[in-house]
């Protein structure tokens, strides 16, 4: 495609020049510019134009087009969409590079398309979970990779409207999450309580490891030994030794293990349907807070 190279310098030049001195700089400026452009230099293309913003002098529309393309062509996407959008929106179709622009927008924005309605599903699960704190990291992270972009741009006011809520309601939801929290203590406390699926009934020292009578079928997952001055070992389950019994490795801890000991089962957060509802409070509490 033909791309234009920029003469508007010159006019801009004459235009806005109000001394000798700056104008000879500026068209200086100009000059380096055409020369980067046809000799394909995108970098020096970007270099000459950041100059020609410093003199402060206007420039005309068409700058616009040649920054963005030299962003679009060394890689720097996230910056040069924005650009190239600020160019099809001053120049409109009559634009001398305009549908060059369009082509490099619609190549940026089918690349775009995937994170962007990853991100929107995100984001629509975090509002709706009154969770502000997450709304707003995953804003920021998608508008530093798609700046400018008007999809992203829709959430800012239903998260500032979230962000103001959860200052009016934070004493509220602290006062919930500190009961929830002593429901889930108290769940997990009756859960250990009458959780004994077995007993000690062989203890092995010099290979660390002790075999496990079960009340009933054997159960392989997790689980821990009461011992007697109360602290609470944890076991991983071997092979099957017997009849509903089971072999354990403790590791060093071994020493503290004697047969006739209680063996229950260990609480796993999200695998106790006892516990499940005050789980799923405390978790959606502490989001709502930031915490």
């Amino acid at each position: 495609m033909h791309l234009a190279v920029p003469g508007f310098l010159a006019a801009a030049l004459l235009v806005n020049a109000p001394s000798f001195a700056q104008a000879l700089s500026f068209d200086q400026l100009a000059d380096r510019l055409r020369s980067a452009i046809i000799a394909d230099n995108q970098r020096q293309v970007l270099s000459v134009i950041e100059q020609i913003k410093a003199t402060g002098q206007p420039a005309g529309n068409e700058i616009l087009f040649f920054e963005g393309q030299a962003r679009y062509r060394t890689g720097d996407t996230s910056n040069a969409f924005p650009v190239l959008v600020r160019y099809v929106n001053a120049v409109g179709q009559n634009g001398v590079n305009y549908p060059a622009a369009i082509q490099m927008l619609d190549a940026m924005e089918a690349k775009n398309a995937p994170y962007r309605n990853q991100m929107v599903q995100i984001i629509e699960g975090l509002i709706a979970a009154e969770n502000a704190t997450g709304a707003r990291q995953r804003l920021s992270e998608a508008q530093q990779r798609l700046p400018g972009d008007q999809t992203l741009a829709t959430f800012e006011p239903r998260i500032a409207k979230l962000e103001a809520d959860a200052q009016r309601l934070r004493p509220r939801r602290e006062r919930d999450l500190a009961v929830q929290q002593a429901a889930l203590e108290t769940c997990k406390a009756d859960f250990q309580r009458t959780s004994s699926i077995g007993t000690i009934v062989d203890v092995k020292l010099d290979w660390a490891f002790a075999v496990v009578q079960f009340s009933g079928a054997v159960e392989p997952g997790p689980m821990e030994v009461v011992t007697a001055d109360g602290p609470v070992i944890t076991a991983k389950p071997g092979k099957v030794t017997g009849p509903n019994q089971l072999s354990i490795s403790v590791g060093k801890e071994i020493a503290q293990v004697q047969v006739g000991q209680t063996v229950r089962r260990t609480y796993v957060a999200g695998e106790t349907p006892a516990c499940a509802d005050a789980e799923r409070m405390v978790k959606q509490l502490r989001q709502q807070l930031g915490l």
